[in-house]
């Protein structure tokens, strides 16, 4: 899998903060159970220490600007080197997201800028600690996921770590598409 990142602000590898005693019986978008993190040191971690996004674990995904992106996004993803919208500040990696007119040469007539950045290399299976920022007003979409290098969706699976959905401001997404089960089917595990 490798791990896409649109528009947040995030740290990879920070210790997580302490958490309060879970409360039992937990709902359906809450947590009962906090899980333990491993007790070895982590194979990859990115503190974003360095003044630049390192081109050796990180790629900026511009693919499908000029013919648009899924899910009707109407961002134009700029490539490395554009701090406005992707850079290192405060050992952070903030991507932000801006109301202008894209200046690249393969812009598809959008109103908005951000930046894709993606893992240069599979994660793989294991724990992931991520602390996040997120942006919140209608009609954004930070996200933070996993898919496979190849494959296509949703058969190949995508593992959605967090999403904020604008219109929803008090939830975080987690979810898992499969090609048995995915909203484009209507079809969810929990809903059959």
């Amino acid at each position: 899998m490798r791990m896409i990142w649109a528009a947040v602000t995030l740290g990879l590898g920070a210790t997580a903060p302490a958490q309060d005693t879970p409360a039992l019986g937990a709902g359906n978008h809450a947590v009962d159970v906090a899980i333990a993190p491993p007790a070895t040191p982590p194979t990859f971690a990115d503190e974003f220490s360095g003044r630049t996004i390192d081109p050796a674990h990180w790629r900026f995904d511009t693919s499908r600007n000029r013919d648009g992106w899924h899910n009707n996004e109407r961002q134009y993803y700029s490539p490395a080197n554009t701090p406005a919208n992707a850079r290192v500040e405060k050992g952070a990696l903030v991507i932000e997201a801006r109301r202008e007119t894209p200046r690249g040469a393969d812009a598809g007539g959008q109103a908005y800028t951000s930046a894709r950045i993606v893992s240069a290399r599979p994660m793989g299976y294991g724990f992931y600690d991520i602390r996040a920022k997120l942006p919140c007003g209608r009609g954004i979409w930070p996200a933070l996921w996993m898919l496979p290098p190849d494959g296509k969706w949703p058969d190949a699976g995508e593992i959605d770590i967090l999403e904020l959905v604008g219109y929803e401001p008090d939830m975080v997404h987690a979810t898992l598409h499969t090609g048995a089960f995915n909203h484009a089917r209507a079809r969810s595990a929990a809903g059959r």
